[in-house]
């Protein structure tokens, strides 16, 4: 039998990853990127399409991008650590 204190550190540890998943999807969701008509790709509402984007957009970019990508396996990481402290609970 698991002891309960580890069982409970690993539910909290994936609640814990569980918020920071909706938060981060709340704030950064995934985004389609549209091609302008001379080709050239871009996210609505980040900049004018009709100018190159400053240092500033393009770190708000990259940013928003990484946060976007990582929100998604937060959440898998979530509801696999859920599943192991049931697990180890049943037994």
């Amino acid at each position: 039998m698991a002891c309960s204190t580890c069982v409970n550190l690993i539910s909290y540890a994936g609640l814990t990853c569980g918020l920071v998943a909706s938060i981060l999807m709340f704030y950064f969701p995934p985004a389609v990127i549209n091609y302008s008509e001379n080709g050239k790709p871009y996210i609505d509402g980040w900049v004018e399409n009709d100018k190159e984007p400053t240092d500033e957009e393009k770190r708000r970019a990259i940013r928003r991008i990484y946060f976007s990508r990582i929100a998604p396996w937060l959440l898998s990481l979530s509801f696999v650590l859920q599943g192991l402290a049931i697990f180890m609970q049943s037994m």
